[in-house]
């Protein structure tokens, strides 16, 4: 039955529908610059009709309003969490990459290129007047500059390696932390939206801890509905309000949060070395069940601190066993990649993984032999490696390199001998020659444990201990000038032989000492600029997702001032179309019964 106070009811629906939309209109005004939110908007529709009593046409009843509604699209979310997580891995790398580049100062005039040429230059100098002492002490400070400038650029190196070590723990903790925060939201969330609500501000907080976490690492968001009312694939308006959704947050595919379940990272610190380079320490990234952050395809910040930390250019130790030795758990392996290796360690040998103890390098056959904790299992010809390898030119990879001129440096000048023990034509070798006092076996480089050594620990020999031999340095003469004993100061042979070590174009693969040196000083210089480039690239491609979210979900003053207006007339008309009821109420009871 129609009631008496039908057109008062209608009217005063859209009287609050007018001043709840008014209401969202003032709430998008007072939030336009607040970061991360989303426009919102009055979902509105007519109610029920009613039937006439006649049975002739439908009467409507006014109007209701259903939800309030963010403005958001979610495609536009999903390529901004991608894009972000590349946008923070270039960030990293260029900005490490541009610290690592100024280590070598080059051009300048007292980079690497002048330490070089200024020590070769203090040897001419010799070669003219081998009788002038002042000329020996120029070397040996020369050389000391050579030595500090590679100490100091290695140690540097590490620093910048135990930095990204230690910004890794960050980024592990501040993705803790979000999660735990995503966490929360959906329990809030949840709760509130269970009577068909949204939580449209608590919504806009959760997807701005997404924005932040897609900076650290690659995400992939889903929302899930789980015992929907939904059936047959059917949908409808009101189903959507009783269905049960469940927030899903997974990081490089690996998920962090399913609703109110969250895991947690965690770093656990090596007990071994990945490269022979690395300082000691360096973080494993675990799950708290023990399992390992799956990296492959990992992108972000987190990312870009792994690759400049462990970055070695793939280049790891490699070969295979050729003789085993269970009695004495000892293996020899030949065809190895490389010799530089740490002291203690752990192999992948075949399938199975074996600590070892020591080891000896065998100079003539170039195979090294390891003293294992247990050999069980190891047979002849299973492949052995060490570490694993990272294919981006990261720390690990420049250490590399300064380390490779140091020996192969030493060697040359002490041994007259290239880095694989063959003699180099026409280089006699400090060690082999006699000085100006007579004294020969001296040497002018080394490291600094011992102070001097044979070709089996030239190994030993890093950028970092990189050092002049105890004799050199108290005694710059003990540089060798000639071939044969009591020559006399005026012979000058060795000192013209040092002196074509400079441009001897086998010295490394590179070419010669200037070259090899420019190709490590290239290399940077073109990761740094392609880090650069890639990474205007993808503030450019942010910045346009940026625009277009803006687009949609921002707070346009100029529609909320339309919308106000707009609205501000509605509550107006349906304030006068109550005025106008109340009055023909009036008239209608007080007045037509007053004749």
């Amino acid at each position: 039955m129609r009631s008496s106070f039908l057109e008062f009811n209608i009217a005063a629906s859209g009287l609050f529908a007018s001043q709840k939309a008014l209401s969202v209109v003032s709430n998008n005004i007072s939030n336009a610059n607040t970061v991360g939110y989303s426009r919102q908007v009055v979902k509105q529709q007519a109610t029920t009709p009613m039937a006439s009593s006649n049975g002739r046409g439908m009467t409507g009843t006014g109007t209701e309003i259903l939800d309030i509604k963010q403005i958001r699209d979610l495609y536009l979310d999903a390529k901004y969490w991608s894009q972000n997580s590349k946008l923070g891995n270039s960030e990293i790398k260029n900005n490490m990459l541009t610290k690592i580049q100024m280590l070598f100062n080059e051009p300048s005039d007292n980079g690497v290129n002048t330490v070089i040429n200024d020590f070769f230059s203090s040897l001419s100098d010799v070669s003219k007047d081998t009788s002038d002492e002042s000329y020996y002490s120029s070397v040996r400070e020369s050389a000391t500059t050579l030595v500090g400038f590679f100490n100091e650029t290695a140690n540097s190196l590490i620093t910048y390696q135990q930095e990204l070590n230690d910004e890794i723990k960050i980024k592990v903790n501040q993705i803790n932390s979000i999660a735990s925060q995503v966490k929360s939201l959906n329990e809030q969330i949840y709760k509130f939206e269970i009577d068909g609500s949204t939580a449209n501000d608590l919504r806009d907080q959760r997807a701005l801890l997404i924005d932040d976490l897609s900076k650290i690492v690659n995400v992939q968001v889903d929302e899930i509905e789980k015992n929907s009312s939904l059936a047959d694939g059917a949908y409808s308006e009101s189903d959507e309000l009783k269905s049960d959704k469940h927030f899903v947050v997974k990081i490089n595919g690996q998920v962090i949060v399913d609703h109110y379940n969250v895991s947690q990272l965690t770093v656990v610190p090596r007990g071994y070395k990945n490269n022979p380079e690395d300082t000691t320490g360096l973080y494993d990234i675990k799950w708290s069940t023990g399992l390992a952050l799956n990296t492959q395809n990992l992108e972000g910040e987190l990312k870009g601190c792994l690759d400049l930390r462990d970055g070695n250019n793939g280049s790891i130790f490699t070969g295979n066993t050729s003789v085993v030795d269970l009695m004495t758990n000892q293996i020899t392996v030949n065809n190895i990649s490389r010799s530089d290796i740490q002291d203690t360690g752990m192999l992948k040998v075949g399938s199975l993984y074996k600590d070892y103890t020591s080891y000896t390098y065998n100079e003539t056959t170039k195979e090294i032999t390891f003293q294992l904790s247990d050999a069980t299992g190891v047979v002849v010809g299973d492949g052995v490696s060490m570490g694993s390898g990272t294919d981006y030119k990261g720390v690990p990879h420049y250490l590399s390199k300064l380390n490779k001129f140091a020996r192969t440096l030493a060697i040359a000048f002490n041994e007259g001998e290239y880095s694989d023990g063959t003699k180099i034509d026409g280089v006699t070798g400090n060690t082999n020659g006699y000085s100006a006092d007579g004294s020969t076996g001296n040497y002018i480089f080394t490291y600094n444990q011992t102070g001097k050594g044979t070709f089996a620990n030239y190994n030993n020999i890093t950028a970092i201990n990189f050092s002049l031999s105890k004799e050199f340095g108290q005694n710059p003469k003990t540089l060798a000038i000639s071939k044969t004993l009591n020559s006399g100061e005026s012979n000058n042979e060795l000192i013209n032989e040092f002196l074509t070590i400079k441009d001897n174009t086998s010295l490394f693969k590179e070419g010669k000492v200037l070259d090899f040196v420019g190709s490590i000083i290239g290399e940077m210089a073109v990761d740094a600029k392609y880090s650069g480039n890639y990474e205007n690239i993808q503030t450019n491609i942010i910045n346009s997702i940026i625009n277009q979210r803006t687009s949609v979900s921002g707070v346009d003053l100029n529609e909320e001032m339309t919308n106000m207006v707009k609205f501000q007339s509605a509550y107006s008309a349906a304030a006068r179309m109550i005025s106008v009821i109340d009055e023909i109420y009036d008239t209608t009871i007080n007045n037509m019964g007053a004749r």
